[in-house]
């Protein structure tokens, strides 16, 4: 397959990779609040995801085609869908845990359950065929459309309407609340994937003669996010910072291994450690 779309997609996979390395060394840090590790354990979902995309637009047979769509589909509602509603839960702090904990249950059984005992998965009904699509610019991409949909994949995405139904609730009910620009950047983020879910299914239809889009959307929701919780992340030592350099004691920060991560301006004047700001 010669062109710029799978190169994109493994761009795309390599970016968000990095974006999970990074906020998994954040949580690691700052192990009380957990907005981080969920971010984490979502980007390398996306990273899966993105990594089985490309070896689907590879496959020779339409044997390799079911089994690496099945394989995608297990990804993005186990490694995607089924923590999304945790980290939107602890980036808003709205959420019951009995919700949260029934949605993940049952993206999961769609993933690993429904998805692997049924014979061609949940993304088909019977064994297809391999057909291509010649996109706008003149390169082909295998189809990967679901044409058929039967029960399961249709209960699959009552899970999915329900968990992005679920996140914008919790982000109509943060922006009440007073953090508007933190409900901002998570609105533009889930409308971002929305659209793109939305054209998947023009797609799908065969209203638009184009490649699935979904996977770039998790790659917007991803990528926005990260800036957001990044720019957190910096605001907040920026804040402490300026405030414990303000007080006269002597104030130091290790991590568990004696390395310092923080000193105030007291303990530098003190002991003459410069250069160690906060992380």
């Amino acid at each position: 397959m010669d062109g710029i779309l799978l190169p994109t997609v493994y761009l795309t996979a390599g970016l968000c990779l990095c974006a999970g390395l990074h906020h998994a060394m954040v949580a690691t840090q700052r192990p009380v609040d957990h907005t981080n590790f969920w971010f984490a354990l979502l980007s390398f979902g996306v990273t899966a995801y993105l990594l089985a995309r490309g070896v689907t637009y590879q496959v020779q047979t339409p044997q390799q085609l079911v089994e690496w769509r099945r394989i995608e589909a297990a990804i993005a509602c186990v490694g995607f869908f089924a923590v999304l509603p945790w980290f939107v839960a602890s980036y808003t702090r709205v959420g019951h845990r009995w919700f949260l904990l029934a949605m993940t249950l049952w993206m999961v059984w769609i993933g690993l359950g429904a998805n692997l005992l049924l014979p061609y998965g949940v993304s088909f009904v019977e064994l297809p065929s391999l057909r291509w699509v010649e996109l706008p610019w003149g390169e082909q991409a295998l189809d990967v459309r679901v044409h058929g949909r039967g029960g399961w994949h249709n209960a699959g995405w009552i899970g999915i309407l329900l968990i992005l139904a679920y996140a914008i609730y919790a982000c109509v009910h943060q922006y009440r609340r007073g953090a508007r620009r933190r409900a901002t950047l998570l609105a533009l983020g889930l409308g971002y994937l929305i659209c793109l879910l939305l054209f998947n299914q023009v797609v799908n239809r065969g209203w638009v003669n184009f490649i699935q889009t979904g996977e770039f959307g998790l790659v917007g929701l991803i990528a926005i996010m990260s800036y957001a919780l990044a720019r957190e992340v910096r605001e907040t030592d920026a804040r402490a910072r300026v405030l414990l350099d303000g007080v006269p004691c002597i104030v130091s920060v290790k991590d568990r291994q004696g390395r310092y991560l923080f000193v105030n301006r007291s303990h530098e004047q003190r002991y003459g450690l410069t250069g160690i700001r906060t992380r």
